[in-house]
């Protein structure tokens, strides 16, 4: 679902995706998207109410970290200004 941003606008419009739910490596929607580089989509959850920017996976990594180890500079900067933990350890 991270990859088509006309596929998750129309997924999250029928109000029937949990946007925090979680893979198998406890990764959320944000998380993936955030370790793909797909900023629209990171845009687009980013919008939905009830969004957790904190959640963090298996391993207590959160999206802001994902956007940091694959140098996906624009994503990082929508991370940090919704994100409460700024500070990223690799």
């Amino acid at each position: 679902m991270w990859g088509n941003e006309e596929v998750v606008q129309l997924l999250l419009a029928t109000n029937e995706v949990d946007i925090n739910s979680k893979d198998w490596c406890e990764q959320t929607l944000l998380s993936v998207a955030a370790e793909n580089g797909r900023e629209a989509v990171v845009q687009l959850l980013l919008a939905m109410e009830g969004v957790d920017v904190e959640s963090e996976d298996y391993k207590g990594r959160m999206a802001l970290w994902w956007a940091e180890k694959n140098r996906h500079e624009a994503v990082v900067k929508l991370l940090q200004s919704r994100s409460v933990s700024s500070e990223i350890y690799l």
